[in-house]
């Protein structure tokens, strides 16, 4: 009885060591995927043009979070404040 509970404390360490290396490799490996963007409001963007770069970000006024807007919309945004 004594080498079963051995075993299965053997096995259970196993199993449990796999799942969390499974769950920090899909962790590191998930890196470059962008989570989904919330929707938001036209007057809660607030966007800027860089005369010197020619540069264009938009950002969200209360949190300041970068916002993924195309080039042409940042730019007739900044343009139209």
């Amino acid at each position: 009885m004594r080498k079963f509970m051995n075993w299965v404390m053997l096995i259970l360490i196993v199993v449990v060591t796999f799942k969390v290396v499974m769950w920090a490799y899909e962790g590191f490996t998930s890196g470059g995927e962008k989570p989904a963007q919330k929707p938001v409001l036209d007057m809660d963007i607030s966007c800027l043009k860089v005369p010197d770069t020619g540069a264009c970000i938009c950002r969200h006024r209360d949190t300041s979070e970068i916002l993924d807007i195309s080039y042409d919309e940042c730019v007739s945004r900044a343009v139209n404040k």
